[in-house]
């Protein structure tokens, strides 16, 4: 897939970016001046990222998928955390108990909505087709399986999987022990890989 080039990626009037960049020229972005980008990120085609949104170190976001947060809802995704294929992550939503009416084309007074944060945290992973709605964080560690509904927060190194998910299994951690590994032979070869 072809990738922003880095006078590209100034030009988008993102709020902040990193470096090592791989920014598909196919992502959409609304409100860029409200996302954050860090270092070492790989963001693939059809992506789509709209208003309050923060990205650590060593994210990958693959094909598909949409983070989009509301005003006042902010979604941060932690260092080494990424989302497989199609996931969906709201921070934002409308009430759908039917006291009110939905959608965007009806005026404000008529319509509930909520917001809340959504946390995804470090070293965690969604997997593909999954859906992560408001104030559902995702802990540290914590593996979400394939077209999972999550509406809750996670607890640490726990593997979720279901509609709604659920814990099923703990993570091994070992996981921490790589990442340590990694970064130290980053950091030894001065920012580079052979």
């Amino acid at each position: 897939m072809p990738y922003l080039k880095e006078e590209q990626i100034a030009k988008l009037g993102l709020k902040s970016y990193g470096k090592n960049l791989l920014i598909s020229d196919k992502v959409t972005f609304y409100r860029p001046n409200r996302i954050s980008l860090g270092n070492n990120i790989k963001i693939d085609d059809f992506v789509v990222l709209g208003n309050h949104i923060t990205i650590g170190d060593y994210v990958h976001i693959s094909l598909g998928c949409s983070l989009l947060a509301s005003d006042d809802g902010e979604i941060i995704m932690e260092d080494f955390s990424g989302f497989a294929p199609r996931v969906h992550a709201f921070s934002g939503s409308d009430d759908y108990s039917g006291e009110f009416m939905t959608g965007a084309c009806i005026p404000k007074e008529y319509r509930g909505t909520y917001s809340k944060p959504l946390y995804i945290g470090q070293n965690s992973i969604v997997g593909s087709m999954s859906c992560i709605m408001p104030g559902a964080h995702i802990r540290e560690g914590v593996a979400v399986g394939s077209s999972s509904l999550v509406m809750r927060p996670t607890r640490p190194f726990g593997i979720y999987f279901g509609n709604p998910a659920k814990r099923i299994a703990e993570r091994n951690k070992n996981l921490l022990k790589l990442k340590n590994e990694f970064l130290s032979k980053f950091k030894n070869n001065n920012g580079t890989f052979s």
